[in-house]
């Protein structure tokens, strides 16, 4: 019987996963050592673990007759609910100092998550247990650059659980789902969820969460353009932040008030509210916070011409991005390294670095940086003489801004100049369908990861 239970697993299992799992596992050890003996189950190394899993066709078989049985469902709600306590031992742990190892965590059991999203939405009658486990990825989901996937299954549990009551799994699930839109820059909705979100938090008496909640709600502002609402979002939550304790949520609220002081040229006001967001940062192992933090003083040293600090910054930003993972910042920080890289005469340097941003964000779904990384894409294309390309993808993202509402920041109207003066005269461009941000992004990065052609008249190998 433990066979057939095991097929529950998607991806392979750990022995502590099985008594939860399986009730009748009994010495979990000896009943997966003689599995493995029987050759049904495979032992491999995983990192520092020994994990488990079965062959596909044997796998497929023992499902066959789990699915006949009458504990099926028993069965898979067991594996959900493990799948639910590992997601909420996650969440918190992934705001400090074992992010990276909580991801790794996550990582290696993420077919068994989808396995559980899948069937906690699709019963019969969904109840809180898939709203609870949805809410509790997004910050996975956020970190790695699942945003779409994420915001699909979170989106799935809340329409599965639409009569649910309003409890605090739902709260929790629309606010995660109001944080990936704003991820993919679907500012609208995510506005929408993010109030829905605050008021239920506060309905339920929770500061905390509704802090984090006008924060996010915040950043959408200042990605509207809306600058004095986000400031004063920003140091409410700032201030009920600090009320309840919390310190490295203290940090990503000194992080946004840094974020809108660059926005509106306030350069040393940022540099304080900077400098305390990543000593606090540093001070409780919030990774993602110093990561960000990093990007944006790069930024910062951009805004006042300092390009030598701004690669410090954005090199050490890119060095955190890679190994937390936090795949979003770390392709901004590539694409502004392939910028400073552009403007020193490194066109090789540049070339790669920007493939390997734009791949990266296309991937996360990170549409807003995107979009500054591909007309950084778009400068280094006219300067190859790809002026197709470039103007393409100049369209694409010109689409994208007024689609997503998006207002063009002083920086990346000089950037798309630079483009059109790269140009030159507009080049005759073949009638053809508009880009998406996906086909402009694989366009970019087939023309930058292609060896240039050599100067007219060069001297070949010899």
């Amino acid at each position: 019987m433990q066979f057939v239970r095991l097929s529950v697993f998607a991806g392979g299992f750990e022995l502590d996963a099985v008594p939860r799992v399986c009730a009748d596992a009994g010495d979990a050890v000896a009943a997966v050592d003689a599995l493995v003996a029987k050759s049904l189950v495979v032992a491999y190394a995983h990192a520092d673990a020994t994990r488990y899993r079965m062959l596909d066709s044997i796998r497929e078989f023992a499902r066959d007759r789990l699915a006949a049985g009458d504990d099926a469902a028993a069965v898979r709600d067991a594996h959900a609910a493990w799948c639910a306590d590992l997601a909420r031992a996650a969440h918190d742990a992934l705001r400090g100092p074992e992010q990276a190892a909580w991801i790794a965590r996550l990582d290696a059991e993420l077919d068994n998550l989808r396995a559980a999203l899948a069937w906690t939405a699709g019963r019969a009658v969904p109840g809180d247990e898939a709203l609870a486990l949805a809410a509790k990825l997004w910050r996975y989901w956020h970190l790695t650059g699942r945003v779409n996937e994420g915001r699909e299954h979170t989106e799935r549990a809340l329409a599965a659980a639409a009569a649910a009551a309003a409890t605090p799994s739902r709260a929790d699930a629309l606010y995660a789902a109001g944080a990936l839109a704003k991820n993919q820059s679907d500012l609208g909705a995510a506005a929408r969820r993010l109030e829905e979100a605050s008021a239920a938090f506060a309905a339920q008496g929770r500061e905390r969460d509704a802090a984090a909640a006008l924060g996010s709600l915040g950043n959408v502002r200042q990605d509207q353009g809306d600058l004095a609402t986000a400031r004063a979002l920003h140091e409410q939550a700032l201030a009920l932040f600090c009320r309840v304790g919390d310190r490295p949520a203290e940090a990503t609220a000194l992080l946004n008030l840094g974020s809108i002081a660059m926005d509106v040229g306030e350069w040393e006001r940022a540099l304080d509210y900077h400098g305390r967001a990543l000593a606090l940062a540093r001070a409780h192992g919030v990774g993602a916070v110093e990561c960000m933090g990093e990007s944006n003083l790069g930024e910062l040293a951009l805004k006042r011409g300092d390009p030598a600090t701004a690669r410090a910054h954005f090199t050490r930003a890119l060095d955190l991005g890679r190994r937390l993972p936090f795949r979003a910042v770390a392709g901004t920080a590539l694409a502004s390294l392939a910028a400073l890289a552009h403007a020193d005469g490194d066109a090789g340097g540049a070339d790669g670095m920007a493939a390997e941003g734009i791949r990266i964000l296309a991937e996360a779904g990170a549409q807003a940086q995107l979009i500054e990384a591909l007309e950084t894409g778009a400068l280094l294309c006219a300067n190859r003489g790809a002026g197709a390309v470039a103007t393409r993808t100049l369209a694409a993202t010109a689409a994208a801004r007024a689609r997503l509402a998006l207002p063009l920041q002083p920086q990346s109207s000089a950037q798309r100049e630079r483009v059109q003066a790269a140009l030159g005269p507009a080049p005759a461009v073949a009638v053809a369908p508009a880009w998406t941000l996906p086909e402009a992004a694989r366009a970019v990065v087939a023309t930058l990861t292609v060896p240039p052609e050599p100067p007219a008249g060069a001297d070949g190998p010899r």
